[in-house]
């Protein structure tokens, strides 16, 4: 009941703690009952009530389902339910603001004879059990509102105040909350707080009101359309009316009813807002709970009404019954800060510290705070000086939100955790020393304890954090700002722990983290991001994507990463590391796709790592993508290791840049199945020990050269065991071995061009083939407008100082040739006017730069002898009559009886034929070859080819009989006078 108005504006100064709260506490918005301070100027004792749901804004659609938007998800049980102790009075505060007006109305509930022990009575129910509902009379209530419309008929002769609240005291309220349907029949009565029947009137049948009845079947209430309303009834007049009313709360999807007083009458009768589905029309919808906790003997709260804020006053402070105290609370005491703000400056004990979040604690730096057991924070707790539980502490695990903010001296605690499930928490750690009660390290450190938390805690100073164990989103979506500092965690220092979902995000700027183990991605998702500082574990590995649900992302930007023994970039999930600079020291290896269901990528543009081993894919799957930066391992690099038969990688190696030293370099290592594939497009790979390079061990590897230099201090080897399948593709760069070169019967070595030329191998000592091929093919170069030369006689391999492979234009074999260990030699043509060649795909063409070519070759890729094909020359006849030229064509390619064979003339520039190819001698494999040097054929001047195209065969329609047949289009440019 309303007496004065007790609350000063000091205490409303002290409400608005953090947040986005509005500046006039008597403005006309507010976003809650703790912003509200007429409202809260209605009440007497507010100090002694604890929150136990509130929510600024709550959701529009109905949700069966807690952690989904839910009505109940901001329910907080603990502050009456510890010890079993129930309550004895509650505060029901609802607030609406209207979308079109933008005006706020809102009501408040006060029923001090309203008392129980099951929390679920205070209508938070989230089960839809039938010992939930709630449908009784509450007397000797008060009620105070702003709504100022003409649907509050029991308020219409009432004044308003001086700041415009109406209040109806010492009246009855009617609670309607259940999870189930309802229907409009009126009860005779109902049962008042004390379990006595209460009269009711059932003149107002005919609507949804203050009176109506939960539908039963067989005994049971059924259905899900929940009710949460508050009534009140005026027994003089016989008549009620609706207060605060949020219903359709079970309806997933469906729009939720809600209105302040009735939402409409109809002949003379009440109607509340079931059914109206409007609760889209308010932008904001809040609405708070409070509880009066049973206090026991030594609970000791603290009076926000009191002269000071000093923990050490004792008239700040009330007794269990809710009278001023007469000594400061002790190591025996539980301690309750509901509201307000509290200054330790000297030393304070207590037994347990239950901080709402409408209140604060602050430690100053000569302060000492000591806690026997439990410190449970829902508001925002400072410290400058030292704090010490026996217990664990709890931050913004029961309420909204927590904040614990250390700004020097020492925090001592068995365990911290920072937020339950659907609640934030957050905090600033600077200049301060964390250590275990007892000594040594706390137990947990968990940023983000439950799922559907969201916390945010920032370190920095000098501030030093000793931990057990250390979580960045164990369950929740938790996050690290690490600008100084040092984090010691005794066993593991974890970024998203415990279940799929769990996220962690680490900002590391500077600092040092020692840690044990650091999965990053242990079962749920890891995002790091170092700009600077070391992270060390000094006994296991750094481990990206932990388990098969766990994910791993770490961008190292610069600073230092060293790892006891290795660095396992997708151990059984998925990890990738982004490294731009800083340092990396694994004192054993590092791993891309530890195992089988493990996939690593490392991408490196900057930066240095030093290790002993580097394995791209283990028993599982790694891509190694290095642009910059400098590698070096004293042990080995491996593309392609698999632990056992069963497991298959596939693995990657693209290098193009940076330098790799490393003692010795090899693919495709253990099983069969080991598959490795280093694609070089430039930078240097170096070996120095004895076992230099080995393409395949027992799997396969492809190594593709497109560019820069490679040097074994020693041997290279192609296929080490029979099964090994070696392939080296040679397109341009170098690539040397100061030993000898062996290869076995399943491996290659071939030559290639590219846009860079070509490429070559230097072999110091001696070249073992063992049936291997070495091989020289044109693998690319559509396009021709700045052709590329081949110097006649290059060498593009040489063996103990000899020439092994010469390249030359002399030799008219324009297939492909293997090496011939007995020469020594390999020659391939190459007419300088067609300087490289051509693969001529399907539907592709090339053009040749300057006057064009009078002789030369195509290598047509994927056709075949016999394979029916069109294949166009783009000529100058430099004058020469069409028929002329297509009559020497055809006697040219004549053998015997077969010929060309004019199918038709399109036009005077153009002419189709037809060519048998099994009989042509100038037909080679897929290789196609003209010369039109010959003067009594094609003129003075010869016939210039201007381009050359492939496309696929017409219709067999077009071509008649000639299934098999090969045609040859050949447009003509006659050169103008």
């Amino acid at each position: 009941m309303k007496d004065t108005h007790k609350i000063s504006s000091l205490f409303f100064a002290l409400l608005l703690l953090g947040g986005n709260h509005l500046d006039p506490v008597y403005s006309a918005d507010y976003a809650n009952l703790r912003d509200n301070g007429v409202a809260l100027n209605q009440l007497d004792n507010i100090s002694m009530y604890r929150t136990v749901f509130a929510s600024d804004n709550l959701p529009k659609n109905g949700s069966g389902n807690t952690g989904q938007n839910s009505f109940y998800d901001y329910a907080d049980t603990t502050p009456i339910t510890t010890d079993n102790r129930g309550w004895s009075g509650a505060i029901f505060y609802g607030q609406l603001t209207n979308k079109n007006t933008n005006e706020t109305e809102w009501v408040l509930v006060d029923t001090p004879n309203y008392h129980g022990t099951n929390v679920y009575q205070l209508g938070i129910s989230r089960n839809g059990k039938v010992e939930d509902v709630v449908n009784r009379v509450i007397t000797g209530s008060n009620v105070y509102t702003s709504y100022s419309s003409a649907n509050m008929p029991l308020f219409s002769g009432v004044a308003a105040d001086a700041d415009g609240v109406k209040a109806l005291e010492n009246t009855n309220v009617v609670l309607e909350f259940w999870s189930f349907n309802y229907s409009r029949t009126a009860e005779a009565s109902k049962l008042d707080q004390n379990g006595n029947a209460f009269t009711l009137s059932t003149n107002n049948a005919g609507g949804y009101d203050w009176n109506d009845t939960i539908n039963l079947k067989d005994g049971k209430p059924t259905g899900d359309h929940g009710s949460w309303q508050i009534h009140v009834y005026d027994s003089t007049a016989q008549q009620g009316q609706s207060l605060f009313s949020m219903s359709r709360l079970y309806r997933t999807g469906e729009s939720i009813d809600a209105g302040i007083g009735d939402a409409y009458t109809t002949s003379g009768k009440e109607n509340d807002w079931t059914m109206v589905g409007n609760a889209a029309s308010y932008d904001g919808r809040a609405m708070t709970v409070l509880a009066k906790p049973n206090y026991v003997a030594g609970d000791m709260i603290f009076n926000a009404n009191g002269a000071t804020s000093d923990w050490g006053t004792a008239s700040n402070w009330l007794n269990e019954a809710g009278a001023t105290a007469t000594a400061t609370p002790t190591n025996v005491s539980n301690v309750y800060v509901n509201m307000g703000d509290v200054t330790i400056s000297g030393s304070a004990t207590a037994k347990t510290l239950n901080l709402d979040h409408s209140a604060s604690v602050m430690v100053q730096k000569n302060g000492a705070l000591a806690i026997g057991s439990g410190f449970n924070i829902e508001g925002t707790f400072n410290s400058a000086g030292d704090t010490t539980v026996n217990g664990t502490a709890n931050i913004g695990l029961n309420g909204n939100y927590g904040v614990l903010n250390l700004n020097g001296g020492t925090f001592k605690a068995h365990n911290i955790y920072y937020a339950n499930q659907n609640r934030t928490a957050s905090g600033t750690i600077q200049d301060t020393i964390i250590t275990h009660t007892n000594g040594g390290n706390v137990g947990n450190f968990n940023i983000a304890a439950e799922a559907g938390s969201s916390v945010t805690v920032t370190v920095d100073g000098t501030s030093i954090i000793n931990a057990s164990n250390f979580n960045v989103g164990y369950r929740g979506n938790g996050t690290l700002i690490l600008n100084d500092g040092t984090i010691n965690a005794g066993s593991y220092y974890c970024v998203g722990n415990n279940i799929a979902n769990a996220h962690g995000t680490v900002y590391q700027y500077g600092g040092t983290v020692n840690a044990a183990w650091a999965p990053l991605g242990h079962n749920g998702q890891a995002e790091y991001h170092l700009y600077g500082g070391s992270l060390i574990t000094t006994s296991r590995e750094v481990t990206l994507g932990d388990n098969a649900s766990g994910v791993g992302i770490f961008n190292m930007y610069d600073g230092y990463v060293e790892s006891q023994k290795s660095v396992l970039i997708g151990h059984n999930g998925k990890g990738t590391l982004i490294q731009s600079g800083g340092d990396i020291l694994a004192k054993e290896r590092i791993t891309l796709g530890q195992n089988a269901s493990g996939v690593g990528t490392w991408t490196m543009t900057g930066g240095t790592a030093r290790v002993t081993d580097i394995a791209v894919g283990h028993a599982g799957s790694g891509t190694f993508n290095l642009y910059d930066g400098e590698i070096t391992a004293s042990g080995w690099v491996l593309v392609g290791f698999t632990n056992g038969k069963d497991f298959e990688t596939r693995n990657t190696l693209n290098m193009y840049g940076g330098t790799i030293n490393t003692n010795w370099f090899t693919m495709g290592w253990d099983y069969e199945t080991s598959d490795g594939t280093m694609n070089m497009y430039g930078g240097e790979l170096k070996t120095t020990g004895g076992n230099g390079i080995i393409l395949a061990k027992t799997g396969s590897a492809e190594f593709n050269l497109y560019n820069g230099t490679v040097t074994s201090n020693t041997q290279l080897r192609l296929g080490q065991e029979a099964v090994g399948v070696g392939d080296l593709n040679i397109y341009a760069g170098d690539i040397t071995a100061k030993g000898n070169a062996n290869m076995n019967a399943n491996s290659s070595i071939n030559f290639r061009t590219n846009s860079l030329g070509m490429g070559s191998l230097t072999v110091d000592g001696s070249f073992t083939q063992n049936n291997g091929q070495v091989t020289f093919g044109v693998s690319d170069g559509l396009t021709f407008i700045d052709g590329y030369s081949v110097e006649d006689g290059i060498d593009i391999m040489t063996v103990g100082g000899k020439n092994a492979v010469t390249v030359t234009n002399e030799t008219p074999d324009m297939a492909t040739v293997a090496y011939d260990t007995n020469t020594g030699k390999l020659n391939m043509k190459l007419n300088s006017d067609l300087s490289r060649g051509s693969m001529i795909a399907e539907n592709s063409s090339i053009q040749l730069d300057g006057d064009g070519a009078t002789q030369g070759w195509v290598t047509l890729e994927g056709v075949h002898v016999g394979d029916p094909y069109i294949l166009s020359l783009v000529v100058d006849t430099n004058d020469m009559d069409l028929a002329t030229f297509v009559n020497n064509l055809n006697e040219t390619l004549k053998i015997g009886d077969e010929s060309f064979l004019i199918a038709e003339f399109n036009d005077d520039s153009s002419v189709s034929m037809t060519l048998m190819p099994d009989l042509v001698a100038m037909m080679n494999s897929d290789v196609f070859a003209w010369n039109f040097t010959d003067t009594a054929l094609f003129g003075a001047n010869g016939v210039s080819v201007l381009g050359v195209s492939m496309n696929a065969v017409p219709e067999p329609a077009t071509w008649g009989l000639l299934v098999l047949g090969i045609g040859l289009i050949i447009g003509l440019h006659r050169k103008r006078s």
